[in-house]
């Protein structure tokens, strides 16, 4: 099916205004036949109606096929009215429509001046805000310049007592790692036994599950020859996989033993730790006390060797005087 052309849409708006029917767009779409819109949709009948019209207005005349009854010419002239006074109202809202779009126009227009000038007085309030605000930062670089002096000196000062803290830390450090690894070895041993016998509870269960499973094919070669030896073969494996039950069990308790032990020892270590800081805290203490009694002593000992210095100045005055009394006698 071909689609509808200006051609079809002329014949059928001439056919319609013969028969003194309106030339709407139902008509013609009726009188074409085009209920399927892909042949001819409104849209496309309207196009060449107004085409049409066009072509009516310029022309001053409609070419129809003679003769032409005078109540056809009649009807065609009432059309004809018609479709000039629709084409006014059309005419009359479109040009309501664009009045109204030029009104809204000057209004955007005078509200966009309106926020313009609005928006000029906030930047002008901005700039006046970024002013008082350069003030206030240059103030504070100024201050900011003071307080970097005073933080570089506390760092000078921060810089000598770290120094010394780490000089104790390191003290502190290098005995402490000496009690860790004594808690390792001793960590590793209890670890190493562990595993050896979780080693040997494995092949035991390993042992086990070979046993049951040549029970089982036993079972499958002899099951048709002797249902007293299955029952008994049956129980044997029922015997196996609850010594087996029980080995497992055994062992996982021995492994919950273990991981007791390895806890107890883990806070075993961590005592002896803390320990060894008290002892090596205490022993510090201990070093500055003696350094302080060593201090004490060297005093002491000044001070006596400065009366041996007298009084050896006396005992050799005295022998000088008898030297002189002998030499005089």
């Amino acid at each position: 099916m071909s689609a509808v052309t200006y051609k079809d849409v002329d014949e059928a708006i001439v056919s319609l205004l013969l028969e003194g029917k309106n030339p709407t767009i139902d008509n013609i779409r009726i009188y074409l036949g085009t209920d399927d819109e892909k042949r001819g949709s409104p849209n496309t009948i309207t196009k060449f109606r107004n085409e049409w019209r066009a072509k009516v207005a310029a022309n001053r005349s409609i070419m129809l096929p003679a003769p032409i009854p005078q109540e056809a010419l009649s009807a065609i002239a009432g059309l004809w009215g018609a479709l000039k006074s629709e084409a006014a109202k059309d005419f009359s809202i479109q040009r309501a429509s664009m009045e109204e779009i030029v009104r809204e126009a000057d209004q955007a227009r005078a509200a966009s001046e309106n926020e313009a000038l609005a928006l000029r007085e906030r930047i002008d309030d901005q700039a006046r805000d970024i002013q008082i605000l350069q003030m206030q930062c240059a103030q504070k670089e100024a201050r900011s310049a003071d307080l970097l002096d005073e933080v570089n000196s506390l760092k000078a000062a921060l810089e000598r007592t770290r120094e010394s803290l780490f000089s104790q830390e390191k003290t502190y450090h290098q005995s402490l790692e000496a009690h860790k690894k004594e808690a390792d070895d001793r960590l590793a041993e209890v670890s190493a036994r562990h595993k050896v016998e979780l080693e040997r509870r494995e092949d035991q269960v390993a042992a086990m599950k070979s046993k049951v499973a040549e029970l089982q094919e036993q079972i499958r070669f002899e099951r048709s020859r002797d249902d007293a030896e299955r029952d008994r073969l049956m129980k044997q494996i029922d015997d196996a996989r609850q010594a087996a039950i029980e080995e497992k069990r055994q062992a996982q308790q021995q492994s919950e033993q273990w991981a007791s032990q390895l806890s107890d020892l883990r806070r075993a270590s961590a005592s002896e730790l803390s320990e060894a800081k008290v002892k090596h805290e205490r022993l510090l203490s201990n070093i500055e006390q003696r350094g302080r009694q060593i201090d004490t002593h060297m005093r002491l000992i000044t001070e006596k060797d400065k009366e041996i210095s007298t009084l050896k100045a006396i005992v050799d005055e005295l022998k000088k005087r008898k030297g002189r009394k002998s030499d005089e006698l």
